[in-house]
């Protein structure tokens, strides 16, 4: 791929007919490629822009690191980011918008489907695959696993779920840390092709955030697009595309849960 062209992914305009001059930036973690990121979200923020008549970029990083520097520095307006995330950048001006409804976050380890490992002890002193240090399922809370049951790993960090995925059905790695939404991205193919060998405690799933600097009337029309989805059959293939279950309104005390889990593993 193009330098040009990853550069247009990484930040690419959608357009409604809008007074608005400034385009907001509407973050997404980079859990899986560039393309297949704005392949997924682009109904979505299409919909929002279109709905609101506002302009809005569709923007991801490289990697999860690059991502939380962004998160942390305010870059994004609109951003859908990992609870780790969102829990420790919150001071940034960042507050919860939605949540899905009725899904619990939780962490998988996933080994190839003939893989011979039947058990996390088989994993002893093996290269684990994780998306990036502060994926906070598919990494902090599957070592955090692997500590509670004092099994030694060495991590390998290869920027996305998707890039954890290949590593493993190619067999570079034995095992990697997932959650079941991008897994259920994978082709059926490569689906069949992992096996899940266990999951980790379950949490608040990630927000979709809105930053402080965006108007009150806009936030609450963003609001009403996103809750609204699942009336219409537009919507509801936007959240099945996406692997969603209908959002709902979120509070900042949702993800309690999380900073609980965060004070208790310091």
């Amino acid at each position: 791929m193009t330098k040009t062209l990853i550069c247009l992914l990484l930040c690419f305009s959608i357009n409604a007919k809008s007074a608005e001059t400034v385009a907001l930036k509407f973050g997404i973690v980079p859990q899986q490629s560039a393309t297949q990121l704005l392949e997924l979200w682009a109904p979505l923020i299409q919909k929002m822009a279109s709905d609101c008549k506002c302009k809005i970029d569709f923007q991801t990083a490289p990697d999860i690191s690059s991502f939380e520097n962004n998160v942390k520095a305010g870059l994004y307006d609109i951003v859908y980011l990992n609870p780790f995330h969102f829990v420790n950048y919150q001071s940034v001006g960042y507050n919860a918008l939605v949540r899905e409804d009725g899904r619990r976050l939780k962490g998988l380890v996933v080994v190839k489907n003939d893989s011979p490992i039947k058990n996390l002890e088989d994993l002893k002193d093996q290269q684990i695959a994780f998306p990036g240090p502060t994926s906070f399922a598919a990494t902090i809370l599957v070592q955090k696993l692997f500590e509670q049951k004092n099994i030694k790993i060495t991590p390998t960090f290869v920027k996305s779920h998707e890039s954890v995925y290949f590593n493993v059905i190619a067999g570079l790695m034995p095992a990697g840390g997932g959650i079941n939404r991008t897994m259920d991205n994978l082709s059926a193919e490569d689906r069949a092709k992992l096996r899940i060998l266990t999951t980790t405690q379950e949490v608040t799933p990630h927000p979709i955030a809105i930053h402080n600097r965006v108007s009150s009337q806009l936030r609450s029309e963003f609001l009403k697009t996103l809750t609204s989805l699942k009336d219409s059959p537009l919507g509801k293939n936007i959240l099945e595309k996406l692997q969603l279950k209908p959002l709902v309104e979120a509070k900042n005390s949702d993800w309690d849960d999380v900073r609980k889990f965060m004070n208790d593993k310091r």
